[in-house]
């Protein structure tokens, strides 16, 4: 019978803890938004800077970094248009402006030189000259000392010469 108290003695705080903890949570979840950013293979990046821009104020304020897996949990205290920029070495920076809406998530992907190269080499593949020379000035962009990026570049330069194709 002592035991029997006991327990329940236990039970009633944690089951008032919980639903505290839930009531909380609840009010989070209406400012909270996750944001989740992948590199060039779809894996989680890590350490890239989290940066929010009020439409209002133009004010550009640092939010933190993403987690181990790419992931990142903001909490916004006011529902109005924001600018979401980020920010990683070796990566394109990337910013989407966004309506705050609670319990959502926006998704980034975050493309290296590599990445980007290899992307013109697929629209190359398909004569997709104009969106190859794309992704080469984007990658020249971010690194523009690599003689594979000038290398690809002129060869579809060369191609859309030939061809006289901007676009098959």
């Amino acid at each position: 019978m002592k035991r029997f108290l006991l327990q329940i003695i236990l039970t009633i705080p944690v089951i008032l803890f919980v639903s505290c903890a839930s009531a909380k949570q609840d009010d989070m979840s209406e400012k909270a938004m996750f944001v989740l950013i992948y590199d060039g293979s779809n894996t989680g990046l890590s350490g890239v800077k989290v940066f929010v821009t009020k439409e209002d104020d133009g004010e550009r304020q640092f939010l933190g970094t993403s987690d181990i897996n790419g992931h990142f949990f903001m909490i916004l205290k006011e529902r109005t248009n924001y600018t979401l920029s980020l920010e990683k070495d070796g990566y394109e920076s990337a910013s989407k402006f966004f309506e705050f809406r609670g319990m959502t998530g926006l998704y980034f992907r975050l493309l290296t030189v590599d990445d980007l190269l290899s992307e013109a080499e697929k629209a190359l593949d398909v004569r997709n000259y104009s969106k190859a020379l794309a992704y080469c000035n984007r990658a020249f962009a971010l690194d523009d000392t690599r003689k594979d990026t000038a290398f690809l570049q002129k060869i579809i330069l060369n191609k859309i010469d030939k061809k006289g194709a901007k676009n098959e």
